[in-house]
């Protein structure tokens, strides 16, 4: 059975400000960090409105655009397992 995967809300100025402060970007490297909460397997996350996100799936709408439903946000850089959020090292897949 697929997960269903809520959408990313419009996030309100405050919101994205809070986000933005919780990214670590650590100079010549590549990969711009989650410093925020952590959740189960230390994988980030991000209370919007009572609901968790992945910080990753958030850094994806805010700078490449919505996220088709259905789909995932994958990592090109394989440091997801690290918390990179960094937009141009983020795409869309599927799971398989």
């Amino acid at each position: 059975m697929p997960v269903k995967i809520v959408p990313i809300p419009v996030l309100t100025q405050q919101q994205l400000s809070n986000f933005e402060a919780k990214i670590e970007r650590i100079p010549f490297s590549e990969c711009w960090l989650w410093a925020g909460a952590q959740g189960p397997q230390n994988y980030g996350q991000v209370n919007l409105n009572g609901v968790r996100f992945l910080p990753h799936r958030i850094s994806y709408t805010i700078y490449n655009g919505e996220i088709p439903d259905g789909m995932y946000v994958l990592h090109n850089c394989h440091n997801g397992n690290l918390g990179c959020v960094t937009p141009w090292h983020l795409r869309i897949g599927t799971a398989k």
